[in-house]
């Protein structure tokens, strides 16, 4: 079984075609300060206000579980041909919701979580206290000092690249996290699990929306989505698993459902998260249909 943190939108009832504008036009003229203080002060207010919940940094419920879902599975198949102990890191581990839930579906295993939000990072050290096998650290992924390197057995990634700002930030994270799995030296290398959002499926969602006259959907401020190009790294290979399966465009049904289907049929309304009616045909229907959803799932092995 799969087991399944942020992915925002501006709304359309925030200002539709408009505010994607503005949004777009405001990180062009965005410094690394400027960007900083905008991520900062949204987490800030994200830990304010949700604590400890899950529906911290991810509202949607139905994601949240398809997220952790996919997480657990991912790892529970690499568990299962380890001979040791795995060191287990979750990067920009936000509360720590992820991180507990891994921890205690595989107690045997070494984690570790890095955060940067300072108000986020002193909930998932509370969360922790005690734990002998978890342990929280502040960082940076930007930082190459504060990913070890070569040390992570599996990385997890979860809508974190996506709060930087600027295109290099985001190539530099990448190459720190790719360093930061451990070398297929004498043994299994390490492995890495990306939930993040691009362009390209955020197009095809509006333009499905176009066709019921709804505005298109931006990302939200604090998010810039990637190319479909960026993990073409040196470094990184698909996953291979004749045990597990992936699909990159695992929410694309449910995104259809809850963003075309649901919106079309309440247009006018009040936008209502985690309803009944996007609850319904999300179980009914097959997932991973099209390419709708933003949010992409991506699993690697260090190559070298």
């Amino acid at each position: 079984m799969l087991y399944y943190r942020g992915c925002g939108f501006v709304r359309p009832a925030d200002g539709g075609a408009d505010n994607a504008a503005k949004h777009n036009r405001r990180k062009g003229f965005m410094t690394r300060e400027s960007y900083e203080n905008v991520i900062a002060e949204h987490y800030r207010k994200v830990a304010e206000e949700q604590g400890d919940s899950p529906c911290s940094t991810m509202a949607d419920q139905s994601i949240r579980r398809m997220e952790t879902e996919a997480i657990c599975g991912f790892v529970a198949d690499i568990l299962s041909r380890a001979d040791r102990k795995l060191v287990i890191a979750d990067v920009g581990c936000g509360n720590g919701y992820t991180l507990e839930v891994l921890s205690k579906a595989f107690p045997g295993q070494i984690f570790l979580g890095l955060e940067k939000t300072p108000e986020l990072f002193a909930i998932a050290r509370k969360r922790f206290e005690g734990a002998d096998n978890v342990r929280v650290v502040s960082g940076d992924i930007r930082n190459e000092a504060d990913v070890p390197e070569g040390g992570i057995d599996i990385l997890l990634c979860q809508r974190v690249l996506i709060n930087l700002l600027d295109a290099g930030d985001q190539q530099k994270a990448l190459n720190n996290l790719v360093n930061g799995l451990r070398k297929p030296e004498g043994g299994q290398g390490g492995h890495a699990l990306f939930i993040e959002s691009f362009n390209s499926s955020l197009a095809n969602l509006n333009e499905a929306r176009s066709e019921f006259d709804l505005d298109p959907i931006a990302p939200a401020h604090h998010n810039q989505y990637l190319a479909d190009d960026y993990f073409d790294h040196p470094g990184l290979r698909p996953y291979a698993s004749e045990t597990f399966d992936l699909p990159s465009n695992l929410l694309s049904t449910y995104y259809f459902t809850a963003r075309v289907l649901h919106a079309m049929l309440t247009k006018g309304k009040d936008f209502k998260r985690n309803s009944e009616f996007v609850k319904f045909f999300s179980a009914a229907l097959a997932p991973a249909v099209g390419d709708y959803s933003p949010l992409k799932f991506f699993a690697f092995s260090r190559k070298s």
